[in-house]
């Protein structure tokens, strides 16, 4: 429901004058920061193979909610650097509050693919197809490790790798080194090419062939040393290398004859069907924004109170501010 307010509703919100003058701008970074707290309970959640295997047919909505944000991922630029506070307006720092939320839940989600494929036998079989037919993760990991998103370079120079949620400096002497995300993704990776049911039901084609031999030069000495278990992964794609492949067609001919049923994702259906969006802000704007600033919000007062000593009372006071 999280992800769904700020795809739908935050839009609208942001239209709204009272909104634009930044005088709800804590309250809007909490509801989007609950997001990424989901995640981040979720991904911890998942690290528990017994919890994968109870979730049952619930994580398609998970697989399909994963899916979503690593295209995000493919789709944002979220390396840039983050501009001066005397050169953004209270929703441009909003919104740039939002998008690295938006990034640390896009990394959550990698590290929950890589656990629900390293579970493989223990989950669905609706849950596998979705996330080797439907999404087809692997394709989706693979230009991660071409290109991460959590290595930039800074114009002044400097390297930085996002550990821990927060980019932090790096040597260039110490880029080879894994950090745990890209860790996470080598090892979505490795369950998903060595899995019975991932051999068993992925079908490999010329495409995705040539996709999965691109990141073969990125298995080097120095990667072995870090993650030994790559060393089945470099076998593979060396005997991949020689071997034949289909050519990848429109149809998925094996299952032209068949009657497919495919589990529908029915927390995000039912969340989003049938809505008007428009309605849903205007309602919010009615009962929630135009009532209370952040400074008279007695929600935010509460959740103050868990946050006593860090500062956060001048925050709440936007003349503190300036």
């Amino acid at each position: 429901s999280m992800e769904a307010w700020k795809e739908f509703v935050l839009p609208e919100l942001l239209k709204v004058e009272r909104i634009k003058t930044g005088t709800n701008n804590m309250r809007l970074y909490f509801i989007v920061y609950h997001e990424g707290t989901l995640s981040n309970l979720f991904e911890a959640a998942l690290f528990k193979r017994h919890i994968c295997a109870e979730a049952g047919d619930s994580l398609v909505d998970l697989v399909d909610y994963c899916s979503r944000k690593m295209v995000s991922l493919h789709r944002e630029d979220f390396k840039s650097e983050k501009s001066g506070p005397n050169k953004t307006t209270r929703i441009e720092e909003l919104l740039q509050q939002s998008k690295e939320i938006e990034f640390r839940t896009c990394i959550a989600a990698i590290s929950m693919v890589r656990f629900l494929c390293s579970y493989m036998g223990d989950i669905p079989l609706a849950v596998v197809s979705r996330l080797l037919d439907t999404h087809d993760v692997l394709l989706g990991i693979l230009p991660f490790i071409e290109n991460p998103p959590w290595t930039r370079r800074l114009d002044s120079g400097k390297w930085q790798k996002f550990v821990d949620y927060k980019w932090i400096d790096v040597k260039p002497a110490d880029l080879l080194k894994l950090t745990r995300t890209e860790g996470q993704a080598w090892l979505a990776v490795y369950h998903l090419l060595t899995q019975p049911e991932c051999q068993r039901r992925y079908h490999l084609n010329t495409f995705r062939k040539s996709a999965l031999l691109r990141i073969r030069r990125y298995i080097t000495p120095v990667l072995l040393d870090q993650l030994p278990v790559l060393a089945d992964i470099q076998r593979f794609m060396d005997e991949l290398s020689l071997a034949e492949v289909p050519e990848p067609t429109g149809s998925k001919n094996y299952l032209s004859n068949v009657g497919l049923l495919e589990q529908v994702p029915k927390i995000r259906e039912g969340i989003v069907r049938n809505k008007c969006w428009e309605n849903v802000a205007k309602e919010q704007v009615k009962n929630i924004f135009e009532r209370f600033s952040d400074v008279t919000d007695p929600d935010l007062r509460k959740i103050s109170e868990f946050y006593q000593g860090d500062g956060l009372e001048s925050i709440l006071d936007p003349s503190s501010q300036y």
